[in-house]
Protein backbone atom coordinates (compact mmCIF):
# COMPACT_ATOMS: atom_id res chain seq x y z
CA UNK A 1 0.00 0.00 0.00
CA UNK A 2 1.44 3.35 -1.08
CA UNK A 3 0.90 6.49 0.96
CA UNK A 4 -0.34 9.30 -1.31
CA UNK A 5 -1.06 12.31 0.89
CA UNK A 6 -2.40 13.35 4.26
CA UNK A 7 -5.40 15.54 5.10
CA UNK A 8 -4.39 17.72 8.03
CA UNK A 9 -5.07 21.26 9.22
CA UNK A 10 -3.48 21.72 12.66
CA UNK A 11 -4.36 25.40 12.65
CA UNK A 12 -8.05 24.39 12.64
CA UNK A 13 -8.17 21.12 14.57
CA UNK A 14 -5.99 22.39 17.43
CA UNK A 15 -5.06 18.95 18.74
CA UNK A 16 -8.53 17.40 18.39
CA UNK A 17 -8.75 13.70 17.55
CA UNK A 18 -10.28 12.43 14.30
CA UNK A 19 -13.45 10.57 15.29
CA UNK A 20 -15.24 9.67 12.04
CA UNK A 21 -14.90 9.67 8.24
CA UNK A 22 -17.61 9.64 5.55
CA UNK A 23 -17.38 9.79 1.76
CA UNK A 24 -20.03 11.80 -0.09
CA UNK A 25 -22.20 9.49 -2.21
CA UNK A 26 -22.57 11.97 -5.11
CA UNK A 27 -19.34 14.01 -5.08
CA UNK A 28 -17.13 11.00 -4.59
CA UNK A 29 -13.95 13.06 -4.24
CA UNK A 30 -15.36 14.76 -1.13
CA UNK A 31 -14.38 13.33 2.26
CA UNK A 32 -16.03 14.51 5.47
CA UNK A 33 -14.03 14.20 8.70
CA UNK A 34 -15.19 14.90 12.25
CA UNK A 35 -13.06 15.92 15.22
CA UNK A 36 -13.54 15.82 18.98
CA UNK A 37 -11.65 15.77 22.26
CA UNK A 38 -10.88 12.37 23.78
CA UNK A 39 -10.67 13.84 27.30
CA UNK A 40 -13.51 13.04 29.72
CA UNK A 41 -14.34 16.75 29.91
CA UNK A 42 -15.85 16.76 26.39
CA UNK A 43 -19.29 15.91 27.73
CA UNK A 44 -19.77 19.28 29.42
CA UNK A 45 -17.26 21.56 27.71
CA UNK A 46 -15.05 21.90 24.67
CA UNK A 47 -15.88 22.17 20.99
CA UNK A 48 -15.82 20.06 17.86
CA UNK A 49 -15.22 20.43 14.16
CA UNK A 50 -16.36 18.99 10.83
CA UNK A 51 -14.03 19.46 7.85
CA UNK A 52 -14.79 18.72 4.20
CA UNK A 53 -11.71 17.58 2.28
CA UNK A 54 -11.38 17.24 -1.49
CA UNK A 55 -8.95 15.00 -3.33
CA UNK A 56 -8.35 17.94 -5.66
CA UNK A 57 -6.91 20.04 -2.82
CA UNK A 58 -5.62 17.90 0.06
CA UNK A 59 -3.68 20.78 1.62
CA UNK A 60 -6.72 22.79 2.76
CA UNK A 61 -10.35 21.83 3.58
CA UNK A 62 -13.14 23.04 1.32
CA UNK A 63 -15.35 23.97 4.27
CA UNK A 64 -15.39 23.87 8.06
CA UNK A 65 -18.31 23.58 10.49
CA UNK A 66 -17.86 24.32 14.19
CA UNK A 67 -19.92 22.65 16.93
CA UNK A 68 -20.40 23.40 20.62
CA UNK A 69 -19.20 19.89 21.55
CA UNK A 70 -16.95 17.23 20.11
CA UNK A 71 -18.32 15.34 17.10
CA UNK A 72 -18.64 11.56 17.43
CA UNK A 73 -20.67 10.48 14.36
CA UNK A 74 -21.63 11.60 10.84
CA UNK A 75 -24.22 10.60 8.23
CA UNK A 76 -25.15 12.02 4.81
CA UNK A 77 -28.81 11.87 3.80
CA UNK A 78 -29.61 9.22 1.17
CA UNK A 79 -32.32 11.33 -0.47
CA UNK A 80 -30.84 14.81 -0.14
CA UNK A 81 -27.03 14.57 -0.31
CA UNK A 82 -26.80 18.23 0.71
CA UNK A 83 -27.97 17.31 4.23
CA UNK A 84 -25.51 16.01 6.80
CA UNK A 85 -26.39 14.86 10.31
CA UNK A 86 -23.87 15.23 13.12
CA UNK A 87 -23.90 13.39 16.44
CA UNK A 88 -22.20 15.15 19.34
CA UNK A 89 -20.32 13.89 22.36
CA UNK A 90 -22.70 15.73 24.70
CA UNK A 91 -25.68 13.78 23.32
CA UNK A 92 -26.91 16.38 20.84
CA UNK A 93 -27.87 15.90 17.19
CA UNK A 94 -27.64 18.63 14.54
CA UNK A 95 -28.36 18.80 10.80
CA UNK A 96 -26.66 21.13 8.31
CA UNK A 97 -27.76 22.05 4.78
CA UNK A 98 -24.55 22.30 2.77
CA UNK A 99 -26.24 24.46 0.14
CA UNK A 100 -26.38 27.26 2.68
CA UNK A 101 -23.24 29.14 3.60
CA UNK A 102 -24.46 29.71 7.15
CA UNK A 103 -22.34 28.23 9.92
CA UNK A 104 -25.44 27.39 11.98
CA UNK A 105 -27.36 24.11 11.59
CA UNK A 106 -30.89 24.18 10.19
CA UNK A 107 -32.00 21.77 12.95
CA UNK A 108 -30.49 21.28 16.39
CA UNK A 109 -31.79 19.06 19.19
CA UNK A 110 -30.17 21.34 21.79
CA UNK A 111 -32.47 24.15 20.65
CA UNK A 112 -35.65 22.09 21.14
CA UNK A 113 -37.82 22.67 24.18
CA UNK A 114 -38.30 18.94 24.73
CA UNK A 115 -41.54 16.99 25.25
CA UNK A 116 -42.42 18.90 28.42
CA UNK A 117 -40.47 22.13 28.06
CA UNK A 118 -43.08 23.95 25.97
CA UNK A 119 -45.92 23.08 28.36
CA UNK A 120 -43.91 24.25 31.36
CA UNK A 121 -43.11 27.54 29.69
CA UNK A 122 -46.75 28.26 28.81
CA UNK A 123 -47.91 27.35 32.32
CA UNK A 124 -45.47 29.83 33.84
CA UNK A 125 -46.60 32.68 31.62
CA UNK A 126 -43.66 32.43 29.24
CA UNK A 127 -41.06 32.38 32.03
CA UNK A 128 -38.89 29.33 32.53
CA UNK A 129 -36.16 28.84 35.09
CA UNK A 130 -32.61 28.04 34.10
CA UNK A 131 -32.84 24.62 35.74
CA UNK A 132 -36.08 23.81 33.91
CA UNK A 133 -34.51 24.88 30.61
CA UNK A 134 -31.53 22.58 31.18
CA UNK A 135 -33.81 19.68 32.10
CA UNK A 136 -35.95 20.13 28.99
CA UNK A 137 -32.83 20.30 26.82
CA UNK A 138 -31.63 16.97 28.22
CA UNK A 139 -35.09 15.50 27.64
CA UNK A 140 -34.90 16.43 23.95
CA UNK A 141 -31.66 14.55 23.21
CA UNK A 142 -29.35 11.76 24.35
CA UNK A 143 -27.76 12.12 27.76
CA UNK A 144 -24.43 10.68 26.59
CA UNK A 145 -22.30 10.28 23.46
CA UNK A 146 -24.08 9.69 20.13
CA UNK A 147 -22.07 6.83 18.65
CA UNK A 148 -23.90 6.22 15.37
CA UNK A 149 -26.43 7.83 13.01
CA UNK A 150 -28.50 6.27 10.21
CA UNK A 151 -30.87 7.89 7.70
CA UNK A 152 -33.92 5.70 7.10
CA UNK A 153 -36.09 6.19 4.01
CA UNK A 154 -39.60 4.74 4.09
CA UNK A 155 -39.79 3.66 0.45
CA UNK A 156 -42.97 3.63 -1.57
CA UNK A 157 -44.39 0.29 -2.70
CA UNK A 158 -43.16 0.72 -6.29
CA UNK A 159 -40.07 2.79 -5.67
CA UNK A 160 -37.50 2.39 -8.51
CA UNK A 161 -34.46 0.23 -7.83
CA UNK A 162 -32.07 3.20 -8.10
CA UNK A 163 -30.01 5.18 -5.61
CA UNK A 164 -32.42 7.56 -3.91
CA UNK A 165 -30.53 10.66 -4.99
CA UNK A 166 -30.95 9.66 -8.70
CA UNK A 167 -34.75 9.34 -8.57
CA UNK A 168 -37.11 12.09 -9.74
CA UNK A 169 -38.31 13.50 -6.43
CA UNK A 170 -41.74 14.83 -7.33
CA UNK A 171 -44.27 15.73 -4.61
CA UNK A 172 -46.15 12.46 -5.12
CA UNK A 173 -43.06 10.26 -5.31
CA UNK A 174 -41.06 11.58 -2.39
CA UNK A 175 -40.70 9.07 0.47
CA UNK A 176 -40.44 10.35 4.01
CA UNK A 177 -37.00 10.07 5.57
CA UNK A 178 -36.13 10.05 9.25
CA UNK A 179 -32.91 10.03 11.23
CA UNK A 180 -32.07 7.35 13.80
CA UNK A 181 -29.37 7.72 16.46
CA UNK A 182 -27.90 5.40 19.08
CA UNK A 183 -26.05 6.57 22.16
CA UNK A 184 -24.07 5.52 25.19
CA UNK A 185 -27.18 6.15 27.31
CA UNK A 186 -28.72 2.96 25.91
CA UNK A 187 -31.37 4.72 23.82
CA UNK A 188 -32.20 4.30 20.13
CA UNK A 189 -33.98 7.49 19.06
CA UNK A 190 -35.85 8.31 15.85
CA UNK A 191 -35.91 11.97 14.77
CA UNK A 192 -38.75 13.40 12.69
CA UNK A 193 -37.82 16.58 10.80
CA UNK A 194 -41.27 17.72 9.71
CA UNK A 195 -41.64 19.95 12.78
CA UNK A 196 -38.15 20.65 14.05
CA UNK A 197 -36.45 17.61 15.56
CA UNK A 198 -39.15 15.56 17.30
CA UNK A 199 -37.78 12.41 18.89
CA UNK A 200 -39.34 9.03 19.64
CA UNK A 201 -37.70 6.21 21.60
CA UNK A 202 -37.37 3.12 19.40
CA UNK A 203 -35.56 0.97 21.96
CA UNK A 204 -34.17 1.11 25.49
CA UNK A 205 -31.21 -1.26 25.54
CA UNK A 206 -30.98 -3.54 28.57
CA UNK A 207 -27.94 -5.51 29.63
CA UNK A 208 -27.95 -9.22 28.76
CA UNK A 209 -25.52 -11.95 29.87
CA UNK A 210 -22.89 -12.85 27.28
CA UNK A 211 -21.38 -16.34 27.74
CA UNK A 212 -18.37 -15.34 25.58
CA UNK A 213 -17.22 -12.63 28.00
CA UNK A 214 -14.50 -13.52 30.51
CA UNK A 215 -16.62 -12.03 33.33
CA UNK A 216 -20.35 -11.53 33.44
CA UNK A 217 -20.96 -7.80 33.84
CA UNK A 218 -24.38 -8.50 35.33
CA UNK A 219 -22.70 -9.88 38.46
CA UNK A 220 -20.43 -6.89 39.07
CA UNK A 221 -22.95 -4.07 39.15
CA UNK A 222 -23.20 -1.11 41.52
CA UNK A 223 -25.82 -2.95 43.60
CA UNK A 224 -22.99 -5.22 44.84
CA UNK A 225 -21.10 -2.18 46.12
CA UNK A 226 -23.92 -0.49 48.03
CA UNK A 227 -24.87 1.97 45.28
CA UNK A 228 -28.18 3.80 45.16
CA UNK A 229 -31.19 2.51 43.25
CA UNK A 230 -30.66 5.26 40.66
CA UNK A 231 -27.11 4.03 40.00
CA UNK A 232 -28.37 0.45 39.75
CA UNK A 233 -30.98 1.51 37.21
CA UNK A 234 -28.32 3.28 35.14
CA UNK A 235 -26.10 0.20 35.25
CA UNK A 236 -28.86 -1.98 33.82
CA UNK A 237 -28.78 0.16 30.65
CA UNK A 238 -26.43 -1.14 27.97
CA UNK A 239 -24.34 1.26 25.92
CA UNK A 240 -25.22 1.14 22.22
CA UNK A 241 -22.41 1.63 19.70
CA UNK A 242 -23.97 1.05 16.28
CA UNK A 243 -27.26 0.63 14.42
CA UNK A 244 -28.11 -0.59 10.92
CA UNK A 245 -31.49 -0.99 9.19
CA UNK A 246 -32.39 -3.78 6.80
CA UNK A 247 -32.55 -2.45 3.25
CA UNK A 248 -35.78 -4.21 2.25
CA UNK A 249 -37.59 -3.78 5.57
CA UNK A 250 -37.11 -0.39 7.29
CA UNK A 251 -39.06 -1.63 10.30
CA UNK A 252 -36.25 -4.07 11.22
CA UNK A 253 -32.85 -3.03 12.49
CA UNK A 254 -29.74 -4.35 14.26
CA UNK A 255 -27.87 -2.79 17.19
CA UNK A 256 -24.43 -3.58 18.60
CA UNK A 257 -23.72 -3.09 22.29
CA UNK A 258 -20.81 -2.87 24.71
CA UNK A 259 -21.76 -6.34 26.02
CA UNK A 260 -20.51 -7.94 22.79
CA UNK A 261 -24.05 -8.75 21.64
CA UNK A 262 -26.03 -7.89 18.51
CA UNK A 263 -29.79 -7.50 18.91
CA UNK A 264 -32.34 -7.67 16.10
CA UNK A 265 -35.16 -5.23 16.87
CA UNK A 266 -38.40 -3.94 15.39
CA UNK A 267 -39.76 -0.41 15.37
CA UNK A 268 -43.02 -1.88 16.71
CA UNK A 269 -41.44 -2.95 20.03
CA UNK A 270 -39.38 -0.65 22.23
CA UNK A 271 -38.78 -2.98 25.18
CA UNK A 272 -38.14 -6.40 23.64
CA UNK A 273 -35.51 -7.85 21.30
CA UNK A 274 -36.63 -10.15 18.50
CA UNK A 275 -33.36 -12.09 18.57
CA UNK A 276 -29.88 -11.84 20.06
CA UNK A 277 -26.68 -12.95 18.29
CA UNK A 278 -23.73 -14.26 20.32
CA UNK A 279 -20.13 -14.65 19.22
CA UNK A 280 -18.10 -11.58 20.20
CA UNK A 281 -16.07 -11.41 23.40
CA UNK A 282 -15.93 -7.60 23.58
CA UNK A 283 -17.89 -4.50 22.54
CA UNK A 284 -19.39 -4.50 19.02
CA UNK A 285 -18.26 -1.25 17.40
CA UNK A 286 -19.96 -1.54 14.01
CA UNK A 287 -22.74 -3.53 12.36
CA UNK A 288 -23.72 -3.19 8.69
CA UNK A 289 -26.44 -4.98 6.71
CA UNK A 290 -25.73 -6.38 3.26
CA UNK A 291 -27.36 -4.08 0.64
CA UNK A 292 -27.80 -6.98 -1.83
CA UNK A 293 -28.79 -9.97 0.33
CA UNK A 294 -31.02 -8.91 3.20
CA UNK A 295 -30.29 -11.76 5.70
CA UNK A 296 -26.52 -11.15 5.77
CA UNK A 297 -24.73 -8.63 7.96
CA UNK A 298 -21.20 -7.91 9.19
CA UNK A 299 -19.92 -6.95 12.63
CA UNK A 300 -16.56 -5.84 13.97
CA UNK A 301 -15.56 -5.84 17.60
CA UNK A 302 -12.96 -4.84 20.16
CA UNK A 303 -12.03 -8.54 20.34
CA UNK A 304 -10.14 -8.00 17.03
CA UNK A 305 -12.53 -10.05 14.92
CA UNK A 306 -14.88 -9.40 11.99
CA UNK A 307 -17.83 -11.79 11.77
CA UNK A 308 -20.34 -12.60 9.04
CA UNK A 309 -23.88 -13.44 10.16
CA UNK A 310 -27.26 -14.40 8.74
CA UNK A 311 -30.71 -13.66 10.16
CA UNK A 312 -31.98 -16.88 8.53
CA UNK A 313 -31.32 -20.38 9.96
CA UNK A 314 -28.36 -21.97 8.16
CA UNK A 315 -27.82 -25.77 7.97
CA UNK A 316 -24.40 -26.47 9.48
CA UNK A 317 -24.19 -30.23 8.96
CA UNK A 318 -25.95 -32.85 6.83
CA UNK A 319 -25.30 -36.59 6.66
CA UNK A 320 -26.87 -38.83 4.01
CA UNK A 321 -28.86 -41.68 5.51
CA UNK A 322 -31.52 -44.18 4.56
CA UNK A 323 -34.44 -42.79 2.60
CA UNK A 324 -36.85 -44.90 4.66
CA UNK A 325 -35.67 -43.42 7.97
CA UNK A 326 -38.46 -41.59 9.79
CA UNK A 327 -37.11 -38.77 11.99
CA UNK A 328 -38.21 -38.42 15.60
CA UNK A 329 -36.64 -35.01 16.24
CA UNK A 330 -37.29 -31.62 14.73
CA UNK A 331 -33.66 -31.26 13.62
CA UNK A 332 -33.71 -34.57 11.69
CA UNK A 333 -34.87 -35.39 8.18
CA UNK A 334 -35.44 -38.54 6.15
CA UNK A 335 -32.03 -38.00 4.52
CA UNK A 336 -30.14 -37.56 7.76
CA UNK A 337 -29.73 -35.26 10.73
CA UNK A 338 -29.24 -31.53 10.17
CA UNK A 339 -28.11 -29.02 12.77
CA UNK A 340 -29.33 -25.46 12.28
CA UNK A 341 -27.43 -22.37 13.42
CA UNK A 342 -29.64 -19.37 14.08
CA UNK A 343 -27.70 -16.88 16.20
CA UNK A 344 -24.02 -17.71 15.69
CA UNK A 345 -21.66 -16.25 13.04
CA UNK A 346 -21.23 -17.96 9.67
CA UNK A 347 -17.61 -16.86 9.33
CA UNK A 348 -15.06 -15.11 11.52
CA UNK A 349 -11.97 -13.16 10.47
CA UNK A 350 -9.14 -12.44 12.90
CA UNK A 351 -7.63 -8.96 12.66
CA UNK A 352 -4.13 -7.84 13.62
CA UNK A 353 -5.51 -4.73 15.30
CA UNK A 354 -8.59 -3.38 17.01
CA UNK A 355 -11.62 -3.30 14.66
CA UNK A 356 -13.95 -0.32 14.88
CA UNK A 357 -15.49 -0.06 11.39
CA UNK A 358 -16.74 -2.27 8.55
Amino acid sequence: MKHLFCFEAPQLTGGLSTTNLKWHQVNQDLLCASYGDSDAAWRTSGSGLVLFWSLKNPSHPERALETNAGVSSLAFSDIYPNLIAVGLQNGGVAIWDLRQRSASPILDSSAQSGPTGGAQQRASGGQQSQGGSAASTLASRHTDVVWDLQWVALRLRRWPALPLWQVDRGPDKFPRESLVSIGADGKVLQWDMRKGLDRAVLMSLKRSPNPDLATNVLNTGPQDRGATSQDSQAFRQSCGFCVSFLKKDPSMYLVGTEDGLVHRCSTSYNEQYLETYYGHAAAVYKVRCNPFWAPAFLTCSADWTIKLWSTKPIPIEARRGSGSYMPKRADSTALGRIGVATNTPLQSYQSTDLCDSV
